[in-house]
């Protein structure tokens, strides 16, 4: 996987890395985000030809592991564009800390006809952040 820091155009202001929560929605003036495509180990341009009323959705760990891994958390980064400024609005949803995820129920679940990993224990969404070592600021 290309993880470097630098490329042609400069530093990523916003370097390789997966969101801690459930979902991110994401709206930007300018195609800078970029997200790895699992097949190629290329990071693709995922903003080019959005439309002015289509945002970008992103799968963060907490919708990963709530899923058993059915989707997968978004490998992303921002790339310098330093033909013209780029403002995004993001908004993060995120699980209350309390919160318990439990795949087993989602087997049981019409939703559980999924192919999930079968193995996983509960865990609160607490826990799963310290594990992870990310614990948000607020108690949302």
């Amino acid at each position: 996987i290309d993880i470097g820091i630098e490329d042609d155009r400069g530093i990523y202001p916003c370097p390789i890395h997966c969101d801690i929560g459930v979902i991110t929605i994401v709206k930007s003036s300018s195609p800078c985000l970029q997200a790895l495509d699992e097949n190629t180990f290329k990071f693709k341009n995922i903003e080019k030809g959005i439309e002015q009323d289509e945002l970008i959705v992103l799968v963060g760990d907490t919708l990963e592991r709530c899923s058993g891994f059915f989707y997968k958390s978004c490998v992303h980064r921002v790339v310098n564009n330093y033909n013209k400024q780029r403002y995004s609005e993001v908004f993060l949803l995120r699980a209350r800390q309390q919160a318990v995820m439990d795949p087993q129920q989602l087997l049981q679940s019409n939703v559980g006809k999924l192919h999930i990993q079968q193995n996983l224990k509960s865990i609160t969404v607490e826990e799963f952040m310290k594990s992870k070592k990310t614990i948000p600021s607020a108690n949302v």
